[in-house]
C-alpha cells in the first residue's frame, strides 16, 4: 500500500470516528405487522403471465441505531425478524416465510417541540430461515429452486411523539425485492422463466432512546 494509500485510510477512519463521535446516538426497537404480498411472474413459449397473492399478515420486530449526523439528517441500521410470504383465496392457503433482515436506511426527520416527522430509505439485506405452507414446515429440500437470500429495498415514513428521554412513534414503510428469489432451469425442451419477489407494508410502534443524556 502506498504512503497516499495508507493516509486516505487514516483521513476515512478519523472523520468517521470524529462524526460518531459527536453524534447524537439513540437505540431503540420497534413491533407490528406486515401486510405481504407475492408477485409471480412466469414466461413460457414466448408468452408471459403475471399474479399477485392476497394479503398474508405477518409479524415484524426490529431493534435499532439511530445515528444523527445533523439536525435534519441520520443513519439507521437495524435487525429486523419479519414475516413474508402470501395467501391464497382458500382457507389455510397460506405461505409464511419467516425472515431476519438488515436494513440500512438513510433517515430525514424534522422535529418541534412536540412532535416529530420522519422519512426513512434504502437497501434491504435478508434470509428466509424457515417457511411454512398451511400446517406443513417447510424441509431443506422444500427450498430447491427458491432463493432464500434477498435483496431489496424500504421507503417509508412516520410521526413521533417527542418525550423527556426519548421518542415513541409509529413507522409505515414499503418494503420489495430487488432480485429474482426464483431459480428455475430448463425443463424438457422448453424454457421456463420464472420471478418470484416479495411485497409488503409494514406498520410498526416503537420507542427510541436517546444516548447521552
Amino acid at each position: 500500500m502506498t504512503l497516499i494509500k495508507r493516509l486516505s485510510v487514516v483521513a476515512v477512519f478519523f472523520i468517521v470516528t470524529c462524526g460518531l463521535l459527536t453524534a447524537q446516538i439513540s437505540i431503540g426497537a420497534r413491533g407490528g405487522f406486515n401486510f405481504a404480498k407475492e408477485y409471480v411472474k412466469v414466461s413460457y413459449a414466448g408468452e408471459s403471465e403475471s399474479e399477485t397473492s392476497e394479503v398474508m399478515t405477518g409479524a415484524a420486530f426490529a431493534g435499532m441505531v439511530e445515528i444523527g449526523l445533523s439536525k435534519y439528517f441520520a443513519v439507521q441500521p437495524e435487525l429486523v425478524f419479519i414475516q413474508k410470504g402470501a395467501s391464497g383465496k382458500n382457507e389455510g392457503d397460506e405461505i409464511v416465510l419467516n425472515h431476519i433482515e438488515l436494513p440500512l436506511l438513510a433517515k430525514f426527520k424534522y422535529s418541534s417541540q412536540y412532535f416529530n416527522a420522519f422519512a426513512t430509505a434504502g437497501p434491504t439485506f435478508g434470509y428466509a430461515m424457515s417457511g411454512k405452507y398451511g400446517d406443513y414446515k417447510y424441509k431443506d429440500e422444500d427450498w430447491e429452486g427458491y432463493n432464500r437470500f434477498e435483496i431489496g429495498a424500504s421507503i417509508g415514513g412516520g410521526l413521533g411523539l417527542n418525550l423527556k428521554k426519548g421518542t415513541a412513534f409509529v413507522d409505515v414503510r414499503y418494503q420489495f425485492s430487488l432480485n429474482n428469489l426464483a431459480e428455475v432451469s430448463a425443463i424438457e425442451e422448453d424454457y421456463i422463466d420464472v420471478t418470484i419477489k416479495n411485497r409488503g407494508v409494514g406498520v410498526t410502534f416503537g420507542y427510541l432512546y436517546r444516548l447521552g443524556e
